[in-house]
C-alpha cells in the first residue's frame, strides 16, 4: 500500500494527466471533498471526479509540496491554464490508502489587489 504522501502525488498526478480512472482508485466511493471559497461539496467520490472532468482542458498541474504523516497529507499545487494561475492549498485525511475527506482552497492569482506594503513592527 502506498503511503499517505504517494497517494496524494498519485492523485494529482493523474489530475494533470485527466486520468479518471486512476483518480478514482485513490478516492475512496464516500469521499467527501469540500471547496469553501465557493462553498461546494461533494459527497463523493463521483460527484468530484465528475466537476473536475467537465473543467475545460488545457492545464498544467504542478504538485510543489507535499508534506503529511500516516492519515493526514497537506498539498500546494498550481494549476496553470491559458496563463492564468490558480493556487491551491489543499488538506487530505486517508483511511485504508484511500482520501476519504479534502479541504482545498483555490485562488486565483492576481485576482486581489496587493496592498501597500506595510512596516513589519518586531
Amino acid at each position: 500500500m502506498l503511503d499517505a504522501t504517494s497517494v496524494v502525488e498519485r492523485l494529482w498526478d493523474a489530475m494533470r494527466s485527466r486520468d479518471w480512472d486512476r483518480v478514482e482508485d485513490v478516492i475512496a466511493p464516500h469521499a467527501v471533498i469540500e471547496w469553501p471559497h465557493t462553498g461546494e461539496r461533494f459527497a463523493s467520490r463521483d460527484a468530484y471526479v465528475a466537476v473536475n472532468r467537465g473543467y475545460p482542458e488545457d492545464w498544467d498541474i504542478a504538485l510543489k509540496r507535499v508534506i503529511g504523516d500516516q492519515d493526514r497529507v497537506a498539498a500546494l499545487i498550481v494549476v496553470d491554464q491559458d496563463g492564468h494561475a490558480l493556487h491551491c492549498c489543499a488538506f487530505y485525511d486517508l483511511f485504508d490508502g484511500r482520501i476519504v475527506s479534502g479541504v482545498e482552497y483555490w485562488v486565483t492569482a492576481g485576482a486581489v489587489e496587493l496592498a501597500p506594503p506595510q512596516q513589519t513592527l518586531v
